[in-house]
């Protein structure tokens, strides 16, 4: 049973989640520009020249959920953004929501944060009716994408984490998630309607 009855309940849902990220991102982006936990801890990993890098966690006990939880907010919001109709401050509000959330999720470094974020936010895209509109925000994210790998101290980092995501044979993680997605596959075709 669905318990919102009005669309204006999804809005005002959509917007608590752009309120509450904004907080959360700038926790997060503190965190990783000061190497600093505050809240629970974070997890560290090394780069391919030794160097150590906090992960970003903000409220969170683990950077992946962080990126999670910013990822759910970005997406709503930015579809919201898109096929809203919003007044001017409340577009402003999706806008900063949106952009601060992004970069939480680069400070997390979270692989599948910034996977899910990419094929999220290309997805709401593909509804727009203006094909021009949809290249010149792909142009836009790789822009920012492009920015943070160029002008931070963590673009190298980010560059290899994020390649990292391919690469079955050398990271185990990798290895156990593909097996988990295999068993899930096999399970469903073995019990389809359990």
């Amino acid at each position: 049973k669905n318990f919102l009855k009005e669309e204006n309940q999804f809005k005002k849902i959509i917007l608590s989640f752009s309120i509450l990220n904004i907080p959360i991102s700038i926790l997060a982006m503190y965190q990783l520009l000061f190497q600093n936990v505050l809240y629970f801890g974070t997890s560290t990993v090394a780069t391919e020249s030794g160097e150590k890098v906090w992960r970003a966690s903000a409220t969170f006990e683990d950077p992946n959920v962080a990126a999670t939880f910013l990822l759910v907010g970005a997406i709503l919001s930015f579809a919201l953004l898109l096929f809203g109709k919003l007044r001017m401050k409340e577009n402003t509000l999706l806008l900063i929501s949106i952009f601060l959330s992004l970069i939480g999720i680069f400070a997390t470094f979270s692989r599948s944060g910034l996977l899910s974020a990419a094929i999220g936010l290309v997805i709401a895209m593909l509804f727009l009716k203006n094909k021009k509109a949809i290249f010149v925000s792909i142009f836009c994210g790789i822009l920012i994408v492009l920015g943070f790998i160029y002008l931070t101290p963590y673009g190298e980092f980010l560059t290899s984490r994020s390649l990292s995501i391919f690469d079955i044979v050398d990271d185990p993680s990798i290895r156990v998630r593909i097996s988990m997605a295999i068993s899930g596959i096999w399970m469903f075709i073995d019990n389809p309607f359990l």
